[in-house]
């Protein structure tokens, strides 16, 4: 036996609006059509699946068990008819985005909303890293990368989105800014432990112009944790202005300016050359 979909949304129409009338204006198909899919559907099924009652069309007990039966079916039939329309569109069931946590989070969830509200039905896997964009685009864990540098143009590309001020900060009460200005030398510094963000992958060796060997390093995870850490006076590091600005208005955080150790980074967009964009990854390109 053969059951031919649109033979059950026809009766899914039925069932829903009580005659043929109103099933053939809300499924745009002629009453006529409805009324020869019902019959071949009885045919295929081998027994009565509607009744009319009082110039009604309702189903019988069998037709009601027919129905729930094919809800899955009809569910499934939509959800492939809408992934081969997404697939013949170019819009891809999902995507990876990964960003170095030295960008503004806030505006990265801004475009994940509005990539969303555009193409409700794409996944996207959001990664947070440091120090580990380009590898993740090599190893395909990303589409596309918010990164601190780029050491290989040949294999990508990239545009500029900003240049990133990184403040050397320390709490407030540590005891570096209780010594006299004169002593507040970037060799007393280093006596004290630098808080280091480690890069995500682990495979990665953290070799950095940032990272001091003369210092004792104490190393995080994440960015949050390393802000943590210097607040508790247990060391001092550069963290983003956007991450710090308010807690040294709040005198929590001391920006120490003197030594003229700040940074700005440059934060590219990168793709690898070779990998053409489907539709919602160029959306989220266009968007830089």
């Amino acid at each position: 036996m053969w059951v031919n979909l649109e033979n059950i949304r026809c009766l899914e129409a039925v069932a829903e609006y009580g005659s043929l009338n109103k099933a053939s204006e809300q499924i745009h198909k002629a009453k006529s059509a409805i009324r020869y899919s019902l019959q071949k559907l009885e045919e295929q099924a081998g027994f009565n699946l509607t009744v009319n009652r009082n110039n009604k069309i309702q189903l019988t007990e069998k037709g009601q068990q027919f129905l729930y039966r094919a809800q899955n079916l009809l569910k499934e039939a939509n959800q492939l008819e809408q992934d081969i329309y997404e697939i013949a569109s170019g819009i891809e069931p999902r995507v990876s985005l990964s960003a170095t946590a030295l960008y503004p989070l806030n505006k990265v969830a801004n475009l994940i909303s509005q990539v969303q509200h555009e193409f409700p039905n794409t996944d996207i896997i959001f990664h947070r890293e440091i120090l580990s964009g380009e590898r993740m685009l090599l190893n395909n864990s990303a589409d596309i990368a918010i990164v601190e540098t780029i050491s290989n143009s040949a294999l990508f590309d990239s545009k500029l989105i900003t240049k990133m001020p990184l403040k050397l900060v320390l709490a407030s009460t540590h005891p570096f800014l209780k010594l006299k200005t004169k002593e507040q030398t970037f060799e007393r510094l280093l006596q004290y432990p630098q808080i280091v963000q480690k890069s995500t992958l682990p495979s990665i060796d953290f070799k950095s112009g940032a990272v001091y060997e003369e210092a004792q390093k104490w190393y995080v995870t994440d960015i949050s944790s390393k802000r943590e850490l210097i607040l508790s006076g247990l060391g001092w590091g550069r963290l983003p202005e956007h991450e710090v600005d308010n807690l040294i208005k709040l005198g929590r955080l001391t920006h120490v300016k003197t030594l003229g150790l700040d940074q700005r980074p440059e934060i590219h967009l990168a793709k690898l050359k070779k990998k053409k964009l489907g539709r919602v990854q160029q959306a989220i390109w266009n968007a830089f």
